[in-house]
């Protein structure tokens, strides 16, 4: 088989969006299923992973049809509800599975990613508004959101220092979100391939409405979860209802939901002010990007 291309996240950096549009065409080819993903690598505990049932979950592709393998799944690098406290696990995990690869990594602006990530975390159960998301408590025995696990550089570094400098290509979501062509064109050169896709402009997976996440909240706390494994009733037929609120997606206008990301935004930078700086000062240095333009925060570099 031919050298494996792993995407490995971030969650809310147009994972769905490759994964269906992209990475469903040719010249690539998925040996392992996304639910065999999560089965197999990412959800077993220490001492029940098998890298030997991984392999044998693989479909292979045909040499003779030059196509890329790929893996994809955006909580490879960890899972942002708590924390990424699996990134090293997953980091080992891979390189057992697959001891010579091509890793992708797309990162995003930290504060934007809070807002967007932040509809995901209700969708899976969580209870909590968004001030007390970004701030949870600290609790040595049970791992939370943390934004540490959003200083991108460290990430970087540490699949660097594993497959090599030049199997590493991290790119920001925003050249992927307004520049698809350039995005491709980075992707086809790391790969050494030429990548051609037809895709739609449609959009995928797109953030719930307000009124949605609102009383997605609520039913929460009525409901039993990964986020909540003891609410405070347990209410049958709370997950036919919350099918039903995706009714509101319909009816609230679109303007209310933008609204409500800018707003979660802004909080998060007020409350996390220059706190990713340094890291996406070093970040630019080892992507060759200047982040600064795409609207990160990023400090001046260090007078010698």
């Amino acid at each position: 088989m031919s050298i494996p291309l792993i995407h490995i996240g971030h969650t809310k950096t147009g994972s769905t969006f490759l994964q269906r549009c992209c990475f469903s065409q040719k010249p690539f080819f998925n040996i392992l299923d996304y639910g065999d993903i999560s089965k197999l690598i990412i959800a077993p505990e220490l001492r029940s992973f098998d890298h030997n049932a991984v392999k044998e979950a693989m479909s292979l592709p045909d040499e003779s049809n030059q196509m890329i393998p790929i893996v994809s799944h955006e909580c490879l690098l960890g899972n942002p509800v708590s924390g990424g406290f699996d990134e090293e696990v997953l980091a080992q995990r891979l390189k057992e599975i697959f001891p010579e690869a091509k890793i992708l990594i797309v990162f995003r602006e930290q504060y934007s990613h809070f807002a967007s990530f932040y509809p995901e975390y209700l969708k899976h159960g969580g209870c909590e508004s968004f001030v007390r998301f970004l701030n949870p408590p600290n609790h040595e025995r049970m791992p939370y959101f943390s934004p540490s696990f959003f200083e991108y550089d460290l990430q970087v570094q540490r699949y660097q220092e594993i497959y090599g400098e030049r199997n590493v290509l991290a790119l920001p979501y925003e050249i992927l979100k307004n520049d698809f062509d350039d995005f491709l064109k980075r992707l086809a050169t790391f790969c050494g391939r030429e990548i051609v896709i037809n895709f739609s402009d449609e959009r995928v997976n797109v953030n719930p409405s307000l009124t949605r996440l609102g009383l997605l909240r609520f039913l929460n706390r009525f409901r039993r979860t990964n986020l909540a494994p003891a609410p405070l009733l347990n209410v049958k037929g709370s997950q036919q209802l919350i099918t039903l609120l995706k009714f509101f997606d319909l009816v609230e206008p679109k303007s209310l939901a933008r609204w409500a990301f800018r707003k979660r935004a802004r909080r998060a930078a007020d409350d996390l002010d220059g706190y990713f700086s340094e890291s996406n000062r070093r970040l630019s240095e080892i992507v060759g990007i200047e982040l600064g333009e795409l609207g990160y925060e990023v400090s001046e570099p260090k007078k010698r």
